[in-house]
């Protein structure tokens, strides 16, 4: 079987299964939701009283606020089954599947976006209709080759990253804790609460340092028509350096893991 063949497949069933959850789907989604919807509504009433703040207007933040809404609903991910395996001794199962563990938790990922992405096209509706009566829109760059480079490596960027955290588990009991100082640095740095050109100087400094500003806020930027093409293109390599850097750690940590685990599973 080609691995298209083989990939297709597990697509398939993962997104059965996603389909078979999709009411859990949806309760995650509403909490997913809300901070985007605070965010607006603290920003609407800021800019009552002044026409602009740091160069962007009030309806180019607001679709701020949207597109980090949609990003984050397209984009990020959450492979927590993979230290779960490990943890559970579950692992032994998707060892022997024909596909490997990565691929299989990449097309699970892809199979709860398709699920997530009903819920966003009506809850897009509803915020527009909520936010921008009366709000011109912004004149978004949405069609360009190096938005959707920049969009397929932030989900790439975002899994990889990821798992890394999710396959600490081969040593360690403490991945939740692990897990949730990532969460909470990635949604101050990758421009979730804020536009990363907000911050004061030096935690913006370390900002362009890390890699999380590549998942939601640097796609952005390019929407909104905020970085010149040098920009993009330097920015881009960095992410591809990011990435690679991301992929060679994952494997690393697979190929010493299983080395630990089957030292212990017998």
């Amino acid at each position: 079987m080609s691995f298209m063949r083989k990939y297709g497949a597990v697509l398939a069933m993962q997104t059965k299964d996603a389909f078979a959850y999709r009411l859990e789907g949806l309760v995650f989604f509403c909490a997913d939701l809300m901070a985007p919807l605070l965010m607006m509504v603290a920003w609407k009433t800021i800019f009552e009283s002044q026409p602009d703040v740091a160069g962007y207007t009030i309806n180019q933040i607001l679709f701020y606020y949207l597109l980090i809404f949609i990003l984050r609903t397209t984009l990020s991910v959450y492979p927590h089954d993979i230290s779960n395996q490990i943890r559970t001794g579950k692992l032994n199962a998707s060892l022997v599947r024909p596909v490997s563990i990565l691929i299989n938790q990449l097309a699970s990922e892809i199979a709860w976006k398709i699920v997530r992405i009903m819920f966003l096209a009506v809850a897009v509706v509803l915020l527009v209709i909520t936010f921008f009566g009366g709000v011109a829109i912004p004149n978004l760059q949405l069609i360009s080759l190096p938005l959707l480079i920049s969009l397929v490596n932030a989900l790439l960027l975002n899994y990889f990253i990821k798992t890394i955290i999710e396959f600490t588990a081969f040593w360690t009991s403490e991945v939740d804790g692990l897990r949730s100082s990532f969460y909470i640095l990635e949604s101050f740095f990758s421009g979730t609460i804020l536009p990363l050109n907000l911050l004061p100087g030096g935690i913006e400094a370390l900002a362009q340092l890390l890699p999380f500003r590549f998942f939601y806020y640097f796609p952005i930027q390019i929407m909104l028509g905020k970085v010149s093409n040098g920009e993009i293109i330097s920015n881009i390599l960095i992410s591809w350096g990011w990435l690679l850097f991301a992929i060679i750690v994952t494997r690393l940590l697979i190929r010493r893991g299983l080395k630990r685990y089957s030292a212990f599973s017998g």
